[in-house]
């Protein structure tokens, strides 16, 4: 009779158990205090309330736009997650996006970004004192010294080095009246190399070049999905242990004085198909979605390839044809030479020996390891030329002798040297950046689902969760909130009158043992 008592009062605990749902979330639960209001600048350059825009379920996120890598895929995962809304709860929800980097996310900034990744929820931004209130306030760490690592990259800080893929790299000279030359940019990048070998392989590449640098969405008619359930993953070798690891920067970032070899691997594929890098040369290596692989090695450096490099590096446009004979300059920063031939674009070559330019006898196709060259229209005395490095005097002068200038007419800027910036309303001067006003970054991911009273209540880390599982947090939360029908997912839970009927239980049992 004891032994039936118990197993009955045991039987009716597990049905009381079994019969209480709460919500299981794929995210962390969590409690915390409502967020006070707070007034940022969205896109537009408006005044943005939280207060006044929440909804009954409001997604917070935080980014900034020189990231390379984690906030691309998690404004991507919740641009899916916004797209798989159910339809009864589209309208209740509010996304929000907010900078750890306010410095440089201006609004203009801002919708690059957000027209580069199709989103259109509010991106907002506003002062640093602001911002640090409501990073302390969400418990985002915002590391600075990292993210201002990725926008430098992004910017194009660099230093004088010139080598690439093994070989001493001079400079691409420009001038065009007066005799003066000026010193185009070639700062030898990932991007670089890739274009190279890409072209000397007879590659094909889709990409994009805008705000934030180039993106690779193609290569070979490969096309990354819009879904991102794979994308083009690049590759840097790491000598120090012998292996390729997923590079830190975006491709413009990657610095291929120090990497003559890079590979893009679709993520869906196996990355041990990679093999070691060559030393001589330039090498990309790809392995595809199905795991085939292909690679292509550079060897040559002409001076078709300092040209055209240095001339899109520094913002000009041209037009160079391909013809039987090579290539030739046809027009160069929207100067073409007259078709009656009374002026060309002429290449010159510079002659350490004579100290000299001398004007080339062959093409730019078959000046192999090129020296210091420089392009001109034909009617320019050779012998009046500025020699290479008497202009940089100038340049130290025009950036206030704490950089130097790039590109000419209204794209010309100076790169100012590590800690100086440009001044207000100028781009031809370098100021020391007070120490005030120097904003680093770099940030933890995390992302939060917030209910009407702004509290709260859901959070993921990270950017490797897929948009369904946040999808299915938002319909819980939605049905918890009465907003629609509770969905299926629900887990065991024990409430006050569950624990108060085990108490019981326990009780009688107890008192069964102890008349036993």
């Amino acid at each position: 009779m004891k032994a039936k008592l118990f197993a009955s009062l045991v039987l009716i605990s597990l049905i009381c158990v079994s019969a209480i749902p709460v919500q299981g979330y794929g995210g962390h639960s969590i409690s915390r205090a409502e967020i006070d209001n707070f007034t940022l600048t969205d896109q537009n350059g408006n005044d943005w309330s939280f207060e006044e825009n929440s909804k009954p379920i409001n997604v917070v996120s935080f980014i900034f736009t020189s990231c390379p890598d984690v906030c691309p895929v998690l404004t991507q995962n919740l641009k899916a997650v916004e797209a798989g809304l159910d339809g009864e709860i589209a309208d209740d929800v509010q996304f929000v996006s907010i900078s750890v980097d306010p410095a440089r996310d201006t609004p203009e900034v801002m919708i690059d970004y957000m027209e580069l990744h199709g989103v259109t929820w509010p991106h907002l931004t506003g002062d640093n004192t602001t911002l640090e209130d409501i990073w302390a306030t969400f418990g985002v760490v915002v590391q600075r010294d990292v993210i201002d690592s990725h926008a430098e990259a992004r910017e194009g800080n660099s230093n004088h080095s010139h080598q690439d893929m093994g070989f001493d790299m001079p400079l691409v000279y420009y001038g065009t009246e007066n005799n003066s030359l000026q010193a185009l940019e070639f700062e030898p990048t990932g991007w670089t190399l890739f274009s190279l070998v890409a072209e000397d392989a007879g590659w094909t590449v889709n990409s994009t070049n805008g705000q934030f640098g180039n993106f690779v969405s193609g290569i070979n008619g490969v096309e990354s999905p819009s879904d991102w359930s794979w994308w083009w993953s690049l590759k840097i070798w790491n000598s120090s242990n012998s292996t390729w690891e997923d590079s830190p920067v975006g491709i413009d970032g990657v610095n291929a004085t120090e990497n003559n070899s890079i590979a893009w691997v679709a993520s869906n594929a196996n990355s041990s198909l990679l093999s070691p890098p060559i030393e001589d040369g330039g090498q990309v290596q790809i392995v595809y979605p199905n795991n085939t692989t292909v690679s292509h090695v550079k060897v040559n450096f002409t001076a078709y390839d300092l040209s055209i490099t240095s001339f899109m590096q520094s913002g000009y446009n041209f037009s160079a044809p391909d013809t039987q004979y090579g290539h030739y300059l046809e027009s160069l920063n929207d100067l073409a030479g007259p078709e009656d031939y009374s002026w060309w674009w002429r290449l010159s070559v510079w002659n350490n020996t004579a100290n000299a330019w001398e004007e080339s006898t062959v093409g730019m196709d078959l000046i192999n390891q090129p020296g210091n060259i420089a392009w001109t229209p034909s009617y320019i005395a050779l012998e009046n030329m500025t020699r290479p490095g008497e202009n940089t005097e100038t340049q130290d002068q025009d950036c206030n002798g704490h950089g130097w200038l790039m590109g000419s007419g209204s794209s010309m800027h100076c790169m100012c040297d590590d800690g100086y910036e440009w001044p207000e309303n100028s781009r031809l001067g370098c100021v020391a950046i007070e120490d005030t006003e120097q904003y680093f970054v770099g940030h933890s991911t995390l992302t939060y689902i917030l209910n009407e009273n702004l509290k709260p209540m859901i959070v993921w880390a990270g950017d490797d969760w897929s948009p369904e599982d946040f999808n299915s947090d938002i319909e819980e939360f939605a049905a918890a909130e009465g907003l629609m029908e509770s969905s299926d997912r629900a887990v065991p839970a024990i409430n006050t009158l569950t624990v108060i009927s085990m108490i019981g239980a326990c009780a009688i049992i107890a008192g069964l043992r102890k008349e036993n």
